[in-house]
């Protein structure tokens, strides 16, 4: 009697021991899964680039077919985080396809997909104050390329690429209207500036050369004035200035001539 209680007892404490490793491991498969995939910051590299979310009365198939549509706009230089990229069908439009996306999450909380040549995971923004800013296939002088990034461009750089002046960089072209290439993405740092008024004054800019509707005039102005009111000493001012005000020098010019 004694050697069955023992034997009983034993099994009944392995068993538990078994059962309470199973619990263990399922509990946390369970954390795994539920944890946020979406944890590497980042940035939105255009105006109104799109956070897509499902197609109504559709669900997350796991593969390439769940069908996705745009769900909203980012702001340019918008801090997000990113999780994993997803090859989804865009379903939004006449010429539906498959694209690459990447997981995002808004700081609001918002989750969704972005097209993966809109966002960029790491690095820090920039924006470009050189007039002649010729990207390079190589972080090396000769190997210089035929595109110029735009004056104004507010892109990422990565401090950590940065080699013989050089660094890495991604972003929207704004006067060539189109990212920057992997063949082409090296740039020297004297060409950006890093200052929070300069980049932040070129958000305030683009976003408002962006909107084109007739009753959205009095928004773009407001951008426009929050630009000069916010940050005085930006070296995009009088630019901004001119655009706001484009009649401004004539107007002067005119009144010293009444005065004469």
């Amino acid at each position: 009697m004694l050697l069955t209680g023992f034997v009983f007892f034993s099994c009944s404490r392995n068993s538990g021991s078994a059962e309470s490793k199973q619990e263990l491991a399922e509990a946390m498969e369970h954390a795994a899964l539920a944890a946020p995939s979406r944890s590497s910051p980042g940035f939105a590299l255009a105006v109104n680039t799109g956070l897509y979310v499902l197609e109504r009365g559709t669900e997350d198939t796991g593969d390439e077919d769940t069908r996705v549509v745009w769900g909203e706009s980012l702001a340019l230089g918008e801090n997000i985080f990113l999780g994993k990229p997803r090859r989804l069908f865009w379903a939004g439009q006449s010429n539906a396809r498959h694209l690459d996306f990447v997981e995002i999450r808004r700081a609001n909380g918002t989750e969704g997909w972005a097209l993966v040549n809109q966002v960029a995971e790491g690095g820090r923004l920039a924006v470009v104050v050189e007039d002649r800013s010729f990207l390079h296939s190589l972080p090396r002088i000769v190997d210089v390329s035929r595109f110029i990034l735009s004056r104004r461009s507010v892109v990422v750089y990565f401090p950590e690429t940065e080699e013989d002046g050089f660094v890495e960089v991604k972003g929207w072209d704004v006067e060539r209207r189109e990212y920057v290439q992997q063949s082409a993405r090296y740039i020297r740092l004297s060409s950006l500036s890093r200052r929070d008024a300069d980049i932040q004054s070129a958000i305030l800019l683009h976003t408002a050369l962006a909107i084109t509707a007739a009753n959205q005039a009095e928004r773009k102005d407001a951008l426009l004035e929050s630009a000069l009111l916010h940050f005085p000493d930006s070296v995009f001012f009088q630019e901004i200035f001119e655009i706001l005000h484009p009649n401004a020098s004539m107007v002067m010019y005119l009144d010293d001539d009444d005065n004469d």
